[in-house]
């Protein structure tokens, strides 16, 4: 097993300090080097807590209000209707 990309982490974030610019939520800390590696040398152990940032079409669709999904299918029946 290799290494967690902690970039490609839904806890990984960035903090915009200089002096510790990542950070991980779920761990509940910053640092100036890479989260995982952090766990890893403190640990002794790779990090258990990686999971893989959701892609940004799971996002649209589980964010999607139902009321945006309603506008969307009127105007689709009133294009339809139109054409027709």
């Amino acid at each position: 097993m290799e290494k967690p990309n902690c970039s490609q982490c839904q806890y990984f974030y960035i903090t915009f300090d200089p002096e510790t610019p990542r950070g991980c939520r779920l761990y509940r800390f910053v640092t100036a080097r890479i989260p995982s590696q952090v766990i890893q040398q403190q640990s002794g152990m790779k990090c258990m807590g990686f999971r893989p940032k959701a892609s940004k079409s799971q996002v649209t669709k589980e964010t999607s209000s139902p009321r945006v999904k309603d506008i969307v299918q009127i105007s689709e029946r009133a294009k339809n209707q139109n054409s027709s």
